[in-house]
C-alpha cells in the first residue's frame, strides 16, 4: 500500500504532469503528420488524435485540385484549381506542424511559455473544427475527434499549470562546508635532516 501511494504521488507531481503534457503534444504532432502522409498516398486510414487544420487544409486542396480518386467526382461538375495549390497547402501544413514541433522542443526544462503557445494554437485549431462542423456528416468519429481535442487541451492546461507550479517552487540551496586540507606529510629526507641538526646542537 505504501508503494502504491508513493507511485501515485510521483505520478501526480508537477514534473510528471508537465512531462505528460509534452508527450501528448508530441503524439498529436506525429499522428497529424501520419494522417497527412496517408492522405497524400490515398490510404483509407485516419488517426483521430491529431490537429484538425493542417489535415483539413490539405484535404480540401486535394479535392478542389481534382486529385481525389475518380469515383469521388462522379455526378459532380466543378472547375479545378491548379495542382500547385495543393502543394502550397502541403507547405502551409508543414509550417504549422513545424511550429508545434518547435513548441515541443523548446518547452523542455520547464520553459512552459512554449507549452502555452502550443495550447493557444491547439485551442484555435479546435475552434476552427467546431465552426466547420457539418451536422449532416455527424457520426461517432466526430464525437471521438472532439473528445480527443478536448483531452489535448485539458492535458496542455494541466501541463502549463504544472510548469507554473514548478517555477514558483522554492529552490533549495546546498552550501558546501569548508573542509581544511590535510597537512602534507613531511618528506623523510627533511625529517632526517631535522633530527641530525638536533644532534649537532647537542
Amino acid at each position: 500500500m505504501a508503494l502504491f501511494n508513493q507511485t501515485k504521488t510521483v505520478a501526480q507531481s508537477p514534473a510528471a504532469k508537465y512531462a505528460s503534457a509534452r508527450s501528448n503534444l508530441l503524439i498529436a504532432i506525429a499522428f497529424t503528420l501520419a494522417n497527412i502522409i496517408l492522405l497524400v498516398v490515398d490510404a483509407d486510414l485516419y488517426f483521430l488524435f491529431s490537429a484538425y487544420l493542417p489535415y483539413t487544409l490539405v484535404l480540401y486542396m486535394k479535392v478542389f485540385c481534382g486529385m481525389m480518386p475518380d469515383e469521388y467526382y462522379e455526378g459532380v461538375e466543378m472547375e479545378f484549381l491548379p495542382e500547385s495549390a495543393f502543394y502550397v497547402s502541403l507547405a502551409i501544413a508543414a509550417v504549422i506542424l513545424i511550429v508545434y514541433f518547435i513548441c515541443w522542443i523548446f518547452s523542455n526544462k520547464n520553459r512552459y511559455g512554449f507549452l502555452i503557445a502550443a495550447l493557444v494554437l491547439f485551442a484555435i485549431d479546435t475552434v476552427i473544427m467546431i465552426l466547420n462542423f457539418d451536422p449532416s456528416s455527424f457520426d461517432i468519429y466526430t464525437v471521438i475527434d472532439v473528445a480527443f481535442h478536448a483531452w489535448v487541451i485539458y492535458i496542455l492546461v494541466v501541463g502549463v499549470m504544472a510548469g507554473v507550479s514548478i517555477s514558483k517552487a522554492p529552490v533549495t540551496e546546498v552550501k558546501a562546508e569548508f573542509i581544511p586540507e590535510a597537512a602534507a606529510p613531511e618528506a623523510p629526507e627533511a625529517k632526517l635532516n631535522g633530527e641530525n641538526a638536533d644532534i649537532s646542537e647537542k
